[in-house]
Formats: structure tokens, C-alpha cells, sequence
């Protein structure tokens, strides 16, 4: 089978965009000929270890000459390639692509892979998905947006994100008298994205026995902001502080329900993560994924991004009812979005667009 090149934009290792790569690369078992480009020098490569890929070696402190080298580099990689497909996580290697195919006399195809809100990630730039033969869309949000703005329905093919499913068992969960844990994994962002600012507010309203864990790294000025505003709510005790972890849903124990207060996502890995290891979620209906994911009332709620009173009442109701929710019957919400049906999905539409 001919080559499928994956042309990534920087990524930094350690989120959800490269937990897919990972799980299609080691899922693959050369079914397809699938090769990563990276661009950009500067990458944890841990997550590429089942992959084939090809990277540049050249970087430089100035951010404008890295970007130089990137634009040379998959130039250079295109004008050597014979890829028939050529899937952009990118919006800005879509448009080169587009002027290498015209530039180089090539005959590939262009297929968008977008892994946010179309409208609402600085770094997506809408216009130049018009350049893309294809669309991959990991959300239902992200097809209507597409469809919006004027794309044949025919030419997108919604496959949604993998999860990899987990061993459940139900007996190991202990009942918690009401002090309930609760765990956010996460970019740390004060406002912007993630929006701690909301969640920590949130909680600042919510009485009774409560413990959240928050997983994930940042800038050291949205930690400090996320940190004052802990301390201004008193909330220092209730609260724990872990930055980036590996593998927080091993090093985290004894969690009852995720929580995400984010204003944007592509898919919502993070939620997707926590249910198939059977743990509810309590989550921000913001575009695009989340709803997807959850099935309100069965394996989590949702409220109206910005309205903090909804997010603390949802809180606060966990809180009171003391029960133990079935983890199982959480998890098999998701049995869509498992590997293997995930994974058949994406060939699918990859051999359709080939025209198999």
C-alpha cells in the first residue's frame, strides 16, 4: 500500500494529540503505511517509540528561523516523498502542501486533522481548510463547523478519538462517607483554554468532605494566579498540587470524578480517559467534543461553559449523594470510541479516500 504521511505542527510530548498518534502507531500493525513528519526540531519523542517517522534536526533560539527550517524541511521531504496522502494536523502545513503539490507537479491528497475548536485555537486558520481535499473530523462539533462553513458532507469522515479500554473492577471501590476526590488532568491554564479560574471558583462555593487533585504543568504565571486564588478561597487544604505526571491515573488513587472547566476542546481525551477507567465526570459543554462523550446522568453532567453556579451545584450534588457509581456500566458508554472499533473507523476513511 502506498505511503500515508501525518505532517505534525509542534508538539510537546505530553498531550492528547500525541496519545492518539501513539495509539494509531501501535495499534497499526502495518496495516497502513503510515509515516509521522515532524517538522520542528524540539519534541519528546517517547510517544513516537511504535512509530516510523521522519524528523529535522535544526533549531534555532529564534522562533521565526525554526519556522524557516520547518517550511525547508517538509519541502524537501514532499519533493523526495511518493505519498499519495498527506494528513495535516496543521492548518499552516495544509496551505504548504497546497503550494508544494502545484509547485513540485504532485498528485497527492490533502486531508485536514484538526485537533480543536475550528473557531476558537489562535493557531487554526480556518480559510486554508478550503485547500484540503478531505476532512477528518474528531467531533461532531468539529463536522457541523466544517459543514458551516461550506465543506461537502461527503468529503468529511467523522472518526471521533481513541481511548484505550481498562480493567474495571467494581469490588475495589470503597465507599467514601462523603468525602469525595476529586481530580483534574490538565494543561494548567488560569483563564484561556483550560480555565481554572472557573473550576477553582466553583469549588470555592461547595460545602462538605472534598479533596481535588490537579494533575498537569503550565506557565509559572497561570500556576501563581491558580495558586493566589486557592489561597484567597482558603481552599489550600482541600486542594493538592501534583504538575505533570506520566501516568496520573495510576500515581492518583482513589478518585471518584474528573472535573473539566475548559472553554474550548477538539474531542476531550482527558474525558474520555477517566470513563473507560470507570470514574464519572463533571464537565464543561464547550465546543466541541465533550458532548460526544457524555451521556448525562450515566457517566457524568454537563454545564454551560461560564456558569460557575451551575458547575458548584453540580459539584455540590456529587458531593450529597452518597452512593457508588457502577464503573462498569460507566465505561461501556464509550465502547465506540475503544481502539478497535476507533481504529477500523480510521481505515475506513482512509481507504475510501483512496479510493479502494
Amino acid at each position: 500500500m502506498s505511503k500515508i504521511s501525518i505532517i505534525c505542527p509542534y508538539l510537546s510530548g505530553k498531550g492528547g494529540t500525541e496519545t492518539v498518534l501513539s495509539l494509531i502507531s501501535s495499534h497499526n500493525k502495518k496495516r497502513l503505511n503510515i509515516e509521522y513528519v515532524l517538522p520542528y526540531k524540539g519534541y519528546d519523542k517517547e510517544w513516537l517509540s511504535n512509530a516510523i517517522y521522519v524528523d529535522n534536526n535544526r533549531k534555532s533560539k529564534l522562533k521565526l528561523l525554526n519556522k524557516v527550517y520547518a517550511v525547508f524541511f517538509l519541502a524537501s521531504y514532499v519533493i523526495k516523498s511518493k505519498s499519495s496522502l498527506y494528513i495535516s494536523l496543521s492548518t499552516q502545513f495544509i496551505f504548504l502542501l497546497y503550494i508544494f503539490r502545484f509547485l513540485f507537479r504532485k498528485n497527492y491528497k490533502i486531508i485536514s486533522w484538526i485537533h480543536f475548536s475550528l473557531h476558537h485555537e489562535k493557531t487554526v486558520k480556518p480559510n486554508k481548510l478550503f485547500m484540503a481535499d478531505y476532512h477528518l473530523a474528531i467531533s461532531s462539533g468539529i463536522k457541523k463547523q466544517l459543514i458551516d462553513m461550506g465543506m461537502k458532507e461527503d468529503n468529511i469522515y467523522l472518526i471521533y478519538n481513541p481511548i484505550s479500554p481498562q480493567k474495571i473492577n467494581n469490588e475495589e471501590i470503597k465507599k467514601t462517607n462523603g468525602n469525595k476526590r476529586f481530580i483534574y488532568v490538565g494543561r494548567i491554564t488560569y483563564e484561556g483554554q483550560k480555565n481554572l479560574k472557573e473550576l477553582i471558583t466553583a469549588f470555592s462555593y461547595v460545602r462538605g468532605n472534598w479533596r481535588l487533585s490537579i494533575v498537569g504543568s503550565g506557565s509559572e504565571n497561570d500556576i501563581d494566579k491558580c495558586k493566589f486564588l486557592i489561597n484567597k478561597y482558603g481552599l489550600g487544604e482541600n486542594i493538592q498540587w501534583f504538575g505533570w505526571l506520566k501516568h496520573p491515573w495510576d500515581e492518583v488513587k482513589d478518585i471518584d470524578a474528573l472535573v473539566m472547566s475548559s472553554t474550548y476542546e477538539g474531542f476531550g481525551m482527558v474525558l474520555g480517559e477517566a470513563i473507560s477507567r470507570g470514574i464519572y465526570c463533571l464537565a464543561a459543554d464547550c465546543p466541541v467534543g465533550p458532548d460526544d462523550i457524555i451521556v448525562e446522568g450515566v457517566n457524568g453532567n454537563l454545564y454551560k461553559t461560564g456558569d460557575v453556579n451551575k458547575l458548584s451545584s453540580i459539584i455540590q450534588n456529587f458531593i450529597d449523594v452518597d452512593d457508588i457509581k457502577d464503573r462498569e456500566k460507566i465505561a461501556s458508554t464509550i465502547k465506540k470510541f475503544y481502539i478497535e472499533n476507533y481504529f477500523r473507523a480510521f481505515q475506513d476513511a482512509i481507504l475510501k479516500i483512496k479510493g479502494y
